[in-house]
């Protein structure tokens, strides 16, 4: 018989959803919440066992919460934000709370900012103890110490040509004075660690993913390793770059395979080891803002990931795909990236899609696995949705 799919609404978020984060070990979702107008922002815990509001705390930052995430052991929280004056964002502001349950409403961890650009997204390191920053303007990352509350590492895809070279902050390598007129456009939208390749994956408003190497000893420091470009966008016309910002990024669990989250609702299928961007996921019709790899629910079953779109759907793939993309670059000759990159005909739609979940209450953006048979989904007007699959009987 085919797989079927159960889905309950266990709770609701009386606000608009900016961001969600799940803890890595215990039944609890973390929204950053907001009013359609950005007022009164605010961070609201639920345990979905129960569905029981466990707390929520009011004005976290100044505008919405754009990043949440847990630490890796589930024992810190880190949310993110910026400032917007003058028509431009000013400055970024990262928290970090200690979480326990019952949650300690009362505490007020100091903001700390981190340079004249707003924080859009958050990956923490293996062992908890730095958290890497992805910011609106420069392309920057920046590296966060969680001991001493200060920035330790930035890393730009161009230096800073206005700053004094003895310069090392975060505050002057990501000051407004220097920004140029594409600063903008290389936002970071997404973040994703690579632990056992020890290397950061980013995901950019101008369609490109970039691999940043990570060391930690003796020092912190972030180094740039390769561009990929998603696509090719002819220069008449510019607008077509807006259609593949990188909204979401998910590794593999090999680590070998990137998926990037476009903004026209495609997804990008990324070999780390040849550095292309050689197929595409086709089923969405609109941004595609999460993107989770889930386990199989028994040994030899496929792997599936789920991606959750602005279209309303959950889609769910096969990730044979990952075995028809080794088999492409053996049949043909090794290219340079530029010759990827020329050369579009290579990177197809491909046909991977099992199921979907249509209609949902919102635009999805959120998901990720409960347990090996659960899936958790929240909407941008706050549905939380427990999707439970029932594997097909076997004969």
């Amino acid at each position: 018989s085919d797989e079927s799919l159960s889905s309950e609404r266990p709770h609701r978020f009386g606000r608009s959803v900016s961001c969600v984060a799940l803890h890595p070990k215990s039944p609890f979702l973390i929204a950053g919440l907001h009013e359609s107008n950005d007022d009164l922002p605010c961070i609201q815990a639920v345990e979905l066992a129960r569905s029981q509001s466990g707390l929520t705390l009011s004005s976290p930052h100044p505008e919405r919460p754009y990043a949440i995430a847990f630490s890796p052991d589930g024992s810190q929280l880190a949310s993110a934000s910026g400032r917007w004056k003058d028509g431009e964002w000013q400055e970024g502001e990262l928290k970090i709370w200690t979480w326990s349950w019952p949650f300690d409403d009362q505490q007020r961890p100091k903001p700390v900012k981190v340079g004249d650009s707003v924080i859009y997204a958050l990956a923490w390191s293996p062992k908890g103890d730095v958290i890497f920053c992805g910011h609106a303007y420069h392309g920057a990352i920046s590296a966060f110490d969680v001991a001493t509350s200060k920035s330790i590492s930035v890393a730009r895809t161009k230096p800073p040509s206005k700053v004094d070279p003895a310069a090392q902050t975060a505050n002057d390598l990501l000051s407004k004075s220097t920004r140029d007129e594409n600063s903008f456009s290389d936002r970071i939208l997404s973040l994703a660690f690579a632990p056992s390749r020890g290397q950061l994956i980013s995901g950019h408003g101008n369609g490109i993913v970039r691999v940043w190497n990570v060391t930690f000893q003796p020092a912190v420091a972030i180094t740039f390793a390769a561009e990929i470009p998603i696509d090719e966008i002819d220069p008449k016309w510019p607008d077509e770059l807006d259609q593949i910002k990188v909204d979401s990024l998910a590794i593999s669990p090999d680590e070998r395979l990137v998926l990037a989250g476009r903004r026209d609702g495609q997804i990008s299928v990324i070999n780390l080891q040849t550095q292309s961007a050689s197929l595409i996921l086709a089923g969405h019709s609109a941004a595609v803002n999460t993107l989770h790899w889930m386990r199989p629910v028994r040994p030899d079953d496929v792997a599936r990931i789920v991606s959750g779109s602005d279209d309303k759907m959950l889609r769910f793939w096969d990730s044979n795909f990952a075995l028809q993309l080794e088999l492409e670059k053996e049949s043909r000759p090794e290219r340079t990236a530029e010759e990827v990159r020329a050369q579009k005909k290579y990177q197809r739609p491909y046909d991977a899609s099992v199921f979907a979940i249509k209609d949902l209450e919102g635009p999805i953006i959120y998901s990720a696995a409960g347990t090996d048979n659960e899936l958790i989904s929240v909407t941008d007007s706050g549905e939380v949705y427990l999707h439970r699959a029932t594997p097909p009987s076997r004969k």
